[in-house]
């Protein structure tokens, strides 16, 4: 395709290098099913996927990428395709599940390493991503930086003094040494793909259906539970709108009811009635 290494070198100044990386992948093999010179050969293979009945946010996904193109070219964006609205529950660790997590006996470099990751990803919210990122020099006395996060952004992260420990406790024997980064394994820094295969681990010893994303969940939710508003939450996050985090203020009937009982809110009361019944005796007739 041509023109590629402009729009990487266009891409690079707008989007983090990551998501440029996404981008140049995903542009080359839509490139295989279609003229990306041409905006009509574009529109068509859209067309085609409509009639083949995909749906809606499978098209939303092509269109995010060539969008971007589209943008680079100085061509107008395309419409998103209209998905039906679905509510979106936000899956969290319970208590219960936490313990089982953290459970495992430290036998191993790479053990005290994984306790620490969970920990940090449960009580930070950190992306995978930005787990793998992490350097040693951005860890403080009470909170972590996130140099170049999602978009490209930095932000600060509160760090409890636990999960502090926890990560020094790891850096003291950890593997490489030398490296800036904080997540290592023997060969050098941390890789999202590995960070799968200790997933792996971590599913097969807890018996818990571990993600690194839903210990961000939880972490969300943990801050919400504890009345910590969502403009902090956000913050907190890394998210760009503050709608993103709303999702973590929506609560079971369970959570709700618990919510009341903690706040106990004075609620109005009944009229004393003298006789109880002269109010449903005189409905008799009606």
């Amino acid at each position: 395709m041509s023109n590629i290494e402009d729009f990487e070198e266009w891409a690079y100044e707008r989007y983090a290098r990551n998501t440029v990386i996404d981008t140049v992948r995903k542009l080359k093999a839509l490139g295989r099913k279609a003229n990306l010179e041409d905006r009509e050969s574009i529109l068509e293979f859209l067309r085609s996927l409509r009639r083949e009945g995909t749906p809606p946010k499978r098209i939303n996904e092509h269109l995010k990428y060539l969008n971007r193109w589209l943008s680079f070219r100085g061509e107008d964006k395309l419409m998103y395709a209209k998905a039906e609205r679905r509510s979106y529950k936000v899956r969290s660790y319970d208590q219960e599940q936490i313990t089982k997590l953290l459970s495992f006996p430290i036998m191993t470099v790479e053990d005290r390493r994984d306790r620490a990751m969970i920990l940090l990803a449960l009580n930070s919210g950190l992306r995978r991503s930005e787990l793998c990122n992490l350097k040693v020099i951005d860890i403080h006395s009470s909170y972590l930086s996130v140099i170049n996060g999602k978009g490209g952004k930095d932000r600060d992260v509160y760090l409890d003094d636990n999960t502090r420990e926890e990560i020094y406790k790891y850096l003291q024997v950890r593997n490489r040494q030398q490296s800036p980064y904080v997540f290592t394994t023997k060969k050098g820094k941390i890789t999202e793909a590995y960070m799968s295969n200790i997933a792996g681990d971590i599913r097969k010893r807890s018996g818990v259906d571990f993600s690194w994303h839903k210990c961000r969940h939880t972490y969300a939710k943990t801050l919400w539970r504890n009345e910590v508003d969502l403009e902090t939450i956000r913050q907190m996050l890394g998210h760009a709108n503050l709608s993103t985090t709303q999702v973590y203020s929506q609560m079971d009937s369970g959570e709700a009811m618990e919510h009341i009982r903690m706040k106990k809110p004075k609620l109005f009361k009944g009229a004393i009635l003298t006789n109880p019944y002269t109010i449903v005796s005189g409905l008799e007739g009606n």
